[in-house]
């Protein structure tokens, strides 16, 4: 599932660049690679990120105090 979300990211910047004119806009392809990192980490962080929020991890925590 995450290489599929993946790929499509990469296609849809692959397109963009192929539809860019050769003067391609450098702030525009940075712009592009952020959000494929950007979209990258929160695939790869979406599991972590949905078990530190979990109401039973918010439960033991307040448990401990």
């Amino acid at each position: 599932m995450k290489k599929e979300k993946f790929e499509g990211i990469t296609h849809k910047i692959a397109e963009f660049l192929r539809m860019s004119s050769v003067h391609l806009n450098i702030r525009q392809i940075s712009e592009e690679l952020g959000n494929l990192n950007s979209a990258w980490n929160i695939i790869n962080n979406k599991d972590e990120w949905t078990q530190i929020n979990s109401p039973q991890r918010a439960s033991a925590s307040e448990n401990r105090i």
